[in-house]
């Protein structure tokens, strides 16, 4: 029989397929790879931790990196970190060689837009194998960058592989990987809206909650994990307000440094480029001095950070300040991939802990808790410098203090560190101008 014959409503049900059927099955396929790729989010931001810890307590007697590079002769300290640095950088160079274009944060920030043609999953999962080597090698990095692009890269995968949308699940990934990675939900939405995909649409805000969500619920309640920074102790009390306000330029400086600096230690010119594996070893071997001569700046510096709210000293806050800069400078010299949130985070609270210990301002507040409260506040700072992001630099203090109570003050916070930064740009912008008149006048005369 003729199908464009008949015209019986009961022919055409058999024929016409059933629309609320296809629905339901695609629906089904969207909430399994979302809660596929959710759990493999915070399932490998757990054993990406532990199995860097394992290696540490392995040859270090201590899960804890800084007591593990301290445990050990100073030699030998600088010998694990300059080796795992010169493997790292070789690996993550072969790496770039093969797939330069489909690695890395640009690669899943396209894919979560829905641009480009998608991270490779084999050469991101290697990167993150060039990273985790540094890491148990003691090195001076973060290890979020790792977990953030395998998340985002897989979610892809999934995606394409289900033929649902990649864009889509590469942000549950993003968002999965990033809550897994600092206990903070609420940040890794505003993480994916304001970073990943700036502008995001609704349904982008809608998985990057879900992936969020689900993420989150995997490393609290299967995991056991915690917030990994103390709570404040009175963080609107008038001590604690004054701290903030002292330390909000110095550490405002010392993140917008930072930034510069890595920038221009990540992308070095043809010169560097030529002589990759001498310029790699010095910078590894640097990276291992440092390392051996301050232990406490290993790893990725939350156990710093957590001395800092102990022990509110001036050497706690030159280790913070200085000697997580030169650290990290020198291992992202090297070559070696890794991340920089928690090494921003180091830097913005040793600015601030460095000023407390002026003698003047020690005389004019003395409390070792407002420090901290301070302390806490002033990372915000470096997250909306690092990341522009003030939405996700707002929400992930309080969240890895595990403590709401300072969100009033990190929104003012956040809000006067973008008012500073305007106004540094204005600034800028008006004397290079005037220098460039100037030098056009004296051309003309």
């Amino acid at each position: 029989m003729d199908p464009s014959r008949c015209t019986t409503k009961r022919y055409r049900r058999l024929i016409e397929p059933d629309v609320a059927t296809t629905r339901r099955n695609a629906a089904g396929r969207v909430v399994v790879a979302v809660v596929v790729v959710s759990a493999f989010g915070a399932l490998f931001a757990h054993v990406y931790r532990e199995s860097i810890a394992a290696v540490i307590e392995w040859f270090g007697d201590s899960r804890n990196p800084t007591a593990a590079a301290g445990s050990l002769p100073w030699w030998v300290t600088a010998l694990i970190v300059t080796g795992g640095l010169v493997l790292a950088s070789e690996l993550a160079y072969r790496v770039h060689c093969r797939r330069g274009q489909r690695v890395g944060f640009e690669a899943i920030a396209a894919a979560a837009r829905g641009e480009g043609v998608g991270p490779d999953v084999r050469c991101t999962l290697a990167r993150a194998g060039a990273t985790w080597v540094a890491m148990s090698g003691l090195a001076s990095l973060g290890r979020e960058a790792p977990i953030l692009e395998t998340g985002g890269s897989v979610g892809a995968y999934v995606g394409g592989k289900l033929r649902l949308s990649t864009a889509h699940l590469a942000v549950v990934g993003v968002a999965a990987g990033f809550a897994s990675a600092y206990h903070a939900p609420a940040a890794a939405v505003f993480y994916v809206r304001e970073h990943v995909v700036p502008g995001a649409r609704w349904r982008v805000t809608a998985y990057a909650a879900v992936g969020a969500a689900l993420g989150f619920v995997g490393v609290a309640l299967v995991f056991h994990s915690k917030a990994p920074f103390p709570r404040a102790h009175h963080p609107f009390s008038a001590s604690s307000l004054t701290l903030v306000a002292i330390g909000l330029v110095p550490a405002y400086l010392a993140a917008r440094g930072f930034f510069a600096l890595r920038h221009r230690v990540i992308n070095p010119n043809t010169w560097f480029l030529r002589h990759r594996r001498a310029v790699a070893f010095t910078a590894a071997a640097t990276a291992g001095v440092l390392i051996a001569s301050m232990p406490l700046t290993s790893g990725n510096g939350m156990d710093l950070i957590r001395r800092g709210a102990v022990e509110s000293t001036l050497a706690i806050g030159a280790l913070l300040l200085v000697g997580k800069l030169a650290a990290t400078l020198a291992c992202l010299g090297s070559g070696a991939p890794g991340g920089v949130f928690s090494p921003s985070l180091c830097i913005a609270a040793g600015a601030g802990l460095l000023m407390y210990r002026v003698p003047f301002v020690e005389h004019l507040v003395h409390n070792a808790d407002a420090r901290w409260d301070a302390m806490l506040v002033l990372m915000a700072v470096a997250v909306v410098i690092g990341t522009r992001s003030p939405g996700t630099a707002i929400l992930i203090v309080p969240e890895l203090a595990g403590d709401l109570r300072l969100l009033p003050v990190t929104i003012v916070a956040v809000g006067l560190t973008l008012l500073l930064d305007d106004v540094a740009a204005h600034l800028i912008t008006r004397t290079t101008a005037i220098i460039n008149s100037r030098g056009r006048g004296d051309l003309d005369a």
